[in-house]
């Protein structure tokens, strides 16, 4: 469903473009990459391994046709290492990273997924001003909240499903205080492919006034594969409108994760899911690029990967007329 755009230098397969190749060439795996365009260039962050106490995450300054440029270690100031799925976005003229962490507390890593936020500095890769979210959580283990700004507001979507929830930041940055100011009382209906959950940060387009602001989004559901069962990703499109808090989706996938046709893919692939062979498209990142967007996601948790959506495909997806005139 996605399409190609010409001004993007790097290899293009499958309706994909091969992130992985302007990323850290060094580290093995280039898992669940983001982008955002921040202070006129374009940023990624990736990790290099699955979460841990020594987690190695990395952060790339891309050209306009997102070929690299230069390549830094990504390090948060706590001196925590033990973070992962970094999602960049913009607030208050800041590159700002979500992301989730393992806490630390009385010299022992807690087996409990939580979310962090803070700061990037794109001279030294540090993350700064953070700040530790665990308090905001409903659940035991929590990943994937992604961040939601109109009017110079900053918010949180924990949750799509069951149960759509909300969170506002206020304060400064640093120390934001947030509230939970919706939690629906009715479950999200209308999607069959598992619980979905969050994806990239939302995105309006720049070209067209609207109410929406759009996202992409992820979920997963065993299928058999012959011996034993694994986990099959799929991702669709999502819109809110914060006036009258109100999303809707495609009830169907948009994307998933393709065969490749390199013959040496399955080495890499195999070694870094330990032979399950999860077929995953994990979306992290999106950003205005030409005439629509551009969406990063991991792919099969060895690579990353970016699609092109025309704004004009986006909107006729949900049933909209595209007039960039209006």
């Amino acid at each position: 469903m996605a399409t190609e755009s010409t001004k993007i230098a790097l290899k293009y397969e499958n309706n994909e473009y091969s992130l992985e190749h302007s990323l850290f060439s060094e580290s093995q795996f280039k898992i669940n990459a983001s982008i955002v365009s921040f202070s006129g260039r374009y940023w990624c962050s990736h990790r290099s391994n699955n979460l841990d106490k020594d987690n190695h995450n990395y952060l790339t300054e891309l050209n306009d046709d997102l070929t690299n440029n230069r390549h830094m270690l990504f390090v948060p100031e706590n001196g925590n290492t033990a973070f992962e799925d970094v999602r960049l976005f913009v607030f208050r003229n800041q590159l700002m990273a979500i992301y989730t962490y393992l806490p630390y507390v009385l010299g022992k890593w807690v087996d409990r997924f939580s979310i962090g936020i803070g700061v990037v500095n794109i001279h030294t890769g540090l993350v700064l001003q953070q700040q530790e979210l665990i308090h905001y959580s409903k659940r035991f283990h929590e990943k994937n909240w992604i961040p939601f700004i109109e009017n110079d507001k900053l918010f949180i979507i924990t949750d799509f499903d069951p149960y759509f929830r909300i969170l506002e930041a206020e304060g400064e940055i640093g120390h934001l205080v947030f509230n939970e100011i919706y939690l629906a009382t009715e479950k999200t209906m209308g999607w069959e492919y598992g619980e979905m959950r969050g994806g990239t940060p939302f995105i309006s387009n720049m070209q067209k006034k609207s109410k929406w602001q759009y996202s992409f989004v992820h979920s997963s559901i065993h299928v058999p594969n012959g011996t034993n069962f694994i986990r099959f990703y799929v991702s669709t499109v999502l819109r809110f409108c914060l006036s009258e808090l109100k999303f809707e989706f495609l009830p169907y996938p948009v994307d998933y994760s393709k065969s490749e046709k390199d013959p040496l893919y399955p080495l890499i692939w195999r070694k870094s899911s330990n032979g399950e062979f999860f077929r995953v498209i994990f979306p992290m990142g999106i950003v205005n690029y030409d005439e629509g967007v551009l969406v990063s996601y991991g792919k099969d948790d060895c690579v990353s990967r970016l699609s092109y959506f025309s704004w004009d495909l986006i909107y006729r997806l949900f049933g909209d007329v595209y007039d960039k005139s209006q």
